[in-house]
């Protein structure tokens, strides 16, 4: 099933994911990003009015759409 995932409420696509691909997708872009880990996280869910920019919100799509961060290596990222 493919998605355009321009119109994906990043919100819910992360509130929808089960806790083990929530802490992959986190840690790939904080590992990859160098994006701060809690903060993401706290973004992605909206708590205390935090919001993703538009840089944030554009690189989570982008990996979202090619699917990379569901079958990361560590190593992989790090080399990138």
């Amino acid at each position: 099933m493919e998605t355009d995932v321009k119109n994906i409420n990043l919100t819910d696509y992360y509130r929808n994911l089960r806790r083990k691909d929530k802490t992959k997708l986190v840690d790939f872009l904080s590992k990859k990003y160098d994006m701060n880990r809690n903060t993401l996280m706290m973004k992605l869910l909206g708590f205390y009015n935090t919001h993703l920019n538009k840089c944030e919100t554009i690189i989570i799509q982008n990996e979202i759409k090619e699917g990379k961060w569901n079958d990361w290596n560590l190593e992989q990222v790090l080399k990138e």
